[in-house]
């Protein structure tokens, strides 16, 4: 038997950046129907599903700014510039995103 908690599906959490706890990031869970890694797809196309589900579920942030030293929006754009520039956030912001799901199903043993 399995659960599923949908309260978990919903969740939007902040998670802070370890190396710089300015940088923080609200996330969400990305669900499978919005693309999925099919084995023998292109390199391509797991690069396009990779940042499709970097940038549905970053929904705000803080600790950016721009050369001017203004705060810089959590828009689609500026997601594309840390995605494609900032390797290290990028990197934790997927593993984080990926840990999201641990929650949301849970196996139960049966008992005799």
């Amino acid at each position: 038997m399995r659960t599923i908690n949908k309260k978990k599906i919903a969740d939007e959490i902040w998670v802070k950046f370890p190396e710089d706890e300015e940088i923080q990031l609200k996330i969400r869970q990305f669900p499978t129907s919005q693309g999925m890694y099919i084995p023998g797809i292109s390199d391509e196309t797991m690069f396009e599903f990779a940042w499709k589900k970097f940038n549905y579920c970053i929904v705000d942030w803080k600790g950016f700014i721009d050369e001017n030293e203004k705060p810089l929006e959590c828009n689609e754009e500026n997601k594309r510039y840390v995605y494609d520039y900032i390797e290290d956030i990028m990197m934790w912001a997927s593993n984080e995103i990926s840990k999201l799901k641990e929650d949301i199903v849970t196996t139960q043993k049966k008992t005799s």
